[in-house]
């Protein structure tokens, strides 16, 4: 469910614009904006002649607003022509210390930059974790190492620590789709909250599992179960660098499990344990 307000950035760009339709472009954006489906809704449209550079037609081009996910367009194409569509992503996967026998004396070191795919679970053509980590002990194992004595540490350095924007809202900082972006991202930085439900309208439903499991995560749960059918009306609340979560709101009653989506705190820790064994 969508539970972001409405706000809308358009970006249209048009090649050798007539003066008539740079009249018809401006009719249609001012109807558009006149709209009463809107009437609560922030609104900025900008249409540019892009062989003038000049503006042809615009409702409030110069409203601050709040990204919605259409501006991943532009990023993405700017990605694309930045980069170009056969860019690869790196991430290495490095041992420190010595091999005795079958057992690694050290550490093992997962070095990220920048991948945003690594351990998706949604992404097309992306390899999900279960894959990917039988894929790493399969590359230790064919170093002849069965045992780490050591940790797995994962190294996020590649971008600064700032990845959540300093403007981001209360309410979206804490949830999956603000988790930002880091050298190293497992999984998308996120996980599933998943609630035991219950019939009783009213009741705090059992926080059942964290999947996939992050360590030291501590959670307020303050959620109530709504009538069925409300859909999902929780929000968890926690600043970044820290492991204490919020979460308020409501899920609908029912039987079963019910998930909700959170990003990592662990993430944001440049240098931190995946895994490890003594």
């Amino acid at each position: 469910m969508n539970k972001k307000p409405w706000f809308f950035l358009f970006f249209m760009a048009y090649s050798s614009l007539s003066a008539a339709q740079h009249a018809g472009i401006q009719r249609a954006v001012q109807q558009f904006a006149a709209d009463p489906a809107l009437k609560h809704a922030g609104v900025g449209i900008s249409v540019v002649d892009i062989q003038t550079n000049q503006m042809a037609a615009s409702h409030l081009p110069h409203l601050s607003l709040v990204p919605a996910s259409s501006l991943k367009v532009v990023t993405s194409s700017t990605a694309m022509a930045v980069l170009g569509s056969s860019y690869r992503f790196l991430t290495q996967l490095e041992i420190g210390g010595t091999i005795q026998g079958k057992t690694l004396q050290g550490n093992v070191y997962v070095t990220g930059f920048g991948d945003p795919t690594l351990g998706s679970p949604t992404m097309p053509g992306a390899m999900p974790m279960e894959a990917l980590m039988a894929k790493f002990r399969e590359a230790l194992a064919n170093k002849g190492i069965r045992t780490v004595n050591g940790y797995v540490v994962g190294d996020g350095t590649w971008f600064p620590a700032d990845a959540a924007g300093r403007g981001w809202a209360w309410a979206d900082l804490g949830n999956y789709y603000a988790s930002g972006a880091w050298g190293l991202n497992l999984h998308e930085n996120f996980y599933f909250l998943r609630f035991q439900r219950s019939a009783s309208v009213g009741a705090t439903p059992r926080i059942a599992l964290i999947e996939p499991h992050v360590p030291g995560l501590e959670f307020f749960n303050e959620v109530k179960q709504a009538t069925p059918q409300t859909g999902d009306n929780a929000y968890i609340f926690g600043a970044p660098f820290t492991g204490l979560r919020y979460v308020r709101g409501t899920i609908p009653a029912g039987a079963g499990q019910f998930a909700i989506k959170d990003h990592s705190p662990t993430r944001h820790i440049s240098w931190h344990i995946i895994s490890g064994r003594r």
